[in-house]
């Protein structure tokens, strides 16, 4: 009850004091004296937000993850996942999708700076963990990661129809898994719906679908949109 009493007389006080306060100066007066109670109700508010959002996100199906590498810093990711989202219905409430363009690996794999050791990481991590789909990038890396990491071997994992017309078109290069085999591992995209849309630099991107993808569905869809005419 005394402190009930305490907080009311401490509310009047403080009411008397800004009453006859000019306008100016009662910002002044709740700035310094109130600050970090706005600062911690700020705070407070972003971390709140913050969580929600990553809950949010993190509920929602993930449907597609691609890294690409080797691009320029102007490719246009967003402007591919909107299309390609348009493509095939994407509910940006219940599903999420990933393009990321952000690393540029030595095409023979040589790792001679903290960036490159940074990628590579990051890339094997990915793998690892099975967050990653397909693998956009130039001949060389397809070589080296057909052997480190793996990508299915399409004449598997296409439809017969499918990979009949990119055999016929000769988009498909084989390469070697880590066992030596030679197996089709990539497609060139070259001048298709994905490079034109996002602008790509690389005149012959090739698209790999890593072996332990759990987006199988999605990544035919991709490609389905990719040759779409």
């Amino acid at each position: 009850m005394d402190d009930e009493k305490s907080l009311k007389k401490a509310l009047k006080e403080e009411k008397g004091k800004l009453k006859d306060m000019s306008f100016k100066d009662k910002l002044w007066y709740i700035g310094e004296y109130y600050k970090f109670h706005i600062i911690f109700v700020i705070v407070a508010v972003i971390i709140i937000v913050s969580v929600i959002t990553t809950v949010r996100e993190n509920s929602k199906d993930e449907i597609l993850n691609v890294v690409i590498l080797n691009e320029n810093v102007t490719l246009d990711t967003d402007a591919l996942k909107e299309d390609f989202g348009q493509f095939i219905g994407f509910d940006s409430n219940s599903q999420r999708m990933f393009f990321d363009s952000s690393m540029y690996l030595n095409p023979d794999g040589s790792i001679t700076d903290e960036s490159a050791m940074a990628y590579q990481a990051k890339l094997v991590a990915m793998v690892a963990a099975k967050q990653l789909d397909v693998m956009i990038a130039p001949e060389s890396l397809i070589n080296m990661y057909s052997r480190d990491m793996g990508f299915m071997d399409l004449e598997e994992a296409l439809p017969d129809e499918l990979f009949q017309k990119l055999t016929d078109e000769d988009r498909i290069i084989t390469a070697k898994d880590a066992d030596g085999n030679t197996y089709a591992a990539a497609i060139d995209i070259g001048g298709t719906r994905i490079t034109e849309t996002a602008g790509f630099s690389n005149e012959h991107p090739y698209f790999s679908i890593l072996i332990n993808s759990g987006n199988l569905e999605t990544v035919l869809q991709f490609l389905t949109y990719a040759f779409e005419s």
